[in-house]
């Protein structure tokens, strides 16, 4: 495979590193993007993506009041809101997988395309 000369690395080992990140193999096959596909597009998402834009329509005493006089729904409403935040870090080092992918893929340089160059 061609790797792309600008922006190369300048000394051997990091030749070496970029030749052995342009060989990556596919990270997962196309059921499990299905699979993570049909969770991203689940209703416990959607319900998950809205309590915590819910959340973030309430001040500090609203949040507080809700803690003292209802704290089961409270508890839920944390649990939710955790569980939402990993999920989209989980999502976001999918993209940014994603993203070097394209970046160490890149060959449109090579192929007389430079002005097309992702940024990183």
């Amino acid at each position: 495979m061609a790797t792309k000369k600008r922006n190369a690395p300048n000394n051997p080992s990091d030749d070496a590193l970029l030749e052995e990140l342009a060989g990556f193999t596919a990270a997962f096959d196309d059921t499990t993007m299905f699979q993570v596909e049909k969770v991203a597009g689940s209703n416990n998402m959607r319900v998950q993506r809205r309590i915590v834009l819910a959340i973030l329509t309430r001040t500090a005493d609203q949040l507080s009041d809700t803690s003292i006089k209802d704290p089961t729904t409270y508890t839920v409403m944390l649990e939710q809101a955790q569980s939402f935040a990993q999920y989209t870090k989980r999502l976001h080092e999918l993209a940014g997988a994603a993203s070097f992918r394209l970046r160490i893929a890149d060959c449109r340089e090579l192929a007389g395309k430079a002005d097309a160059v992702i940024q990183p």
